[in-house]
């Protein structure tokens, strides 16, 4: 009987095993014969574990357990009557037990399974269940014992790069990480060595470095679809959109089918309203993989783009049961729950975003947003320093301590001058430029709204340079240069006929002239949030 279950196993006949298995040992069982060896047991719950049916196949996972140490020595109870191939075997069934454990998320569970493998230190112990047992200890903040386990599984795999990330997010220094891995592979592997130092540099949120380090690699490296995807990410983080947006499309060209951050590029072209080609992306992914969390985030951003959101709130929850850790999927539903007007509930989300990724501009920006929403302004206020001294004097990071200020007429003058500091770190960006403008605009100060306008109208990114332009038009309505407001409207809708903001602009300047409210941040097509300005309309 042992040899026709292995046959039908050998030959991947998966639904066969575990149909014929669960009948013999029931038969067996019910007709009081004797109880079935462990293979039955094993063989039917490596079935059922590659049906994804884990629950099941942990119960028999244990059976085959208990019938080994039974038969091994009936009396030891530390498997101390076990011959060196049996407890190989031993550990090979309890690795899988484990794994099926953390599938189902019993992850105290899986941590007391493994340790029974690290008993006796003569055995040989899996190289998956030491990585396994590293990540579990990491999961639940140990972090000496977890730098330990990875270390050991570095030692034994070089090229282990999930244990190398585990390291680094721990913080072990790429320094030390290097040492582990011997001279001649890192000879063999030259992109390893430059890899390791730019993953530490995403870990320190120093993302201009990473991307640096990364475009540093030889040609032949950066052709790889994996690190061009990285390098996407970096910049991506590093808030060079373009060149994030321009790395994530090479990358696809290369591999249409990858995986790796392509959550990061879903949320990309979710920004820039892309829908054609986030359908594209979001459909070959689901096509790659349906048990990949980055899948459900890109169909989950096309959903709301095409207007369905109940349907992406589904689907970022998917994304978020699948993996509870992913940062992309838990800003986009913290990112959703606000626009069903649940700050509170979105607040919840994006702290554990920022918890994961302390430097994430789009984890802070909607933790910042939904905090003043609920009338948190301290709160808000101390996100945005956080993340100024957590990524250093970067442009965003200074927007967006201006914003958090901005709805206290009393921090103006702070507000304007974290703005101005954006501005000066990187004049291509938009959003501080339109926030600074109606700052002054709504003080009566038009002419230096219009200055700053006017300095952003060719300096702005390709993305925010219409926002800028409507703004400088509002502006110079308003002021009574109609003339050249109109020119400015007309230009917008030639470039963009659906900008709503230019034409109603424009019907006003033809049909009176008048001076109207005026809301520049209002124009902004580049973000995902409509931002109030402190003594403007929210």
């Amino acid at each position: 009987y042992d040899f026709e279950m292995e046959k039908l196993w050998s030959c991947g006949l998966t639904d066969s095993v575990s149909f014929v298995s669960d009948i013999e040992l029931h038969t067996k069982f019910s007709s009081h014969q004797t109880v079935p060896s462990c293979v039955t047991a094993i063989r039917l719950a490596d079935s059922l574990s590659e049906q994804n049916r884990y629950l099941e196949a942990i119960q028999h996972y244990q059976m085959a357990i208990r019938q080994m140490k039974s038969a091994h020595n009936p009396t030891a109870r530390d498997g101390g009557g076990q011959t060196e191939e049996e407890r190989m075997k031993d550990n090979d069934i309890r690795l899988r037990l484990a794994t099926c454990q953390y599938k189902m998320k019993h992850y105290k569970s899986a941590i007391e399974t493994l340790e029974e493998i690290f008993k006796h230190p003569k055995g040989n112990c899996p190289v998956k269940a030491t990585a396994l047992c590293a990540a579990l200890h990491h999961r639940f903040g140990r972090n000496r014992i977890a730098a330990k386990y990875y270390k050991d599984v570095v030692r034994q795999c070089p090229l282990a790069v999930e244990a190398i990330n585990g390291l680094l997010q721990i913080g072990v220094k790429s320094s030390e990480i290097l040492s582990l891995i011997p001279p001649d592979i890192l000879t063999k592997h030259s992109w390893l060595s430059v890899w390791v130092e730019a993953t530490e540099q995403m870990e320190l949120c120093q993302f201009k470095g990473a991307v640096t380090l990364l475009q540093s690699l030889p040609e032949k490296s950066i052709e790889s679809p994996e690190l061009i995807a990285q390098l996407g990410h970096s910049q991506w983080m590093a808030g060079q959109l373009d060149d994030a947006g321009r790395s994530f499309h090479k990358a696809c060209c290369l591999n249409p089918h990858i995986i790796s951050h392509m959550d990061s590029y879903a949320h990309l072209l979710f920004i820039d309203g892309n829908t054609s080609e986030l359908q594209k992306v979001a459909t070959a992914m689901l096509q790659a993989s349906e048990q990949h969390c980055e899948s459900w985030v890109a169909l989950a951003y096309l959903s709301y783009s095409l207007e369905k959101k109940t349907r992406a709130l589904y689907f970022s929850q998917k994304a978020c049961s699948l993996s509870d850790t992913n940062v992309e999927a838990i800003i986009l539903k913290g990112f959703l729950l606000h626009k069903f007007k649940k700050p509170q509930e979105a607040v919840v989300q994006y702290r554990e975003a920022v918890r994961f990724s302390p430097g994430h501009f789009y984890a802070n920006e909607g933790l910042v947003l939904c905090l003043l929403e609920c009338q948190n302004k301290r709160s808000a206020e101390l996100v945005a320093l956080s993340m100024l001294k957590t990524v250093g004097h970067t442009a965003r990071a200074h927007m967006l301590c201006g914003f958090s200020l901005s709805y206290d007429e009393s921090n103006r003058k702070r507000m304007c001058s974290y703005l101005s500091k954006a501005l000066s770190l990187d004049p291509t960006l938009s959003q501080p430029r339109l926030l600074l403008a109606k700052s002054y605009g709504n003080n009566d100060d038009y002419d230096k709204a219009i200055e700053i306008l006017e300095a952003g109208v060719s300096l702005a990114s390709s993305r925010g340079s219409l926002s800028v332009r409507n703004a400088l038009a509002d502006a110079l309505r308003i002021v009574g240069r109609r003339k050249d407001a109109m020119e400015l409207y007309t230009e917008t809708l030639r470039l963009d006929p659906d900008s709503s903001q230019a034409l109603i602009g424009l019907q006003e300047v033809e049909a009176t002239g008048d001076t109207q409210h005026w809301s520049p941040v209002d124009s902004m097509g580049e973000y995902e949030f409509d931002l109030p300005v402190a003594g403007g309309d929210n």
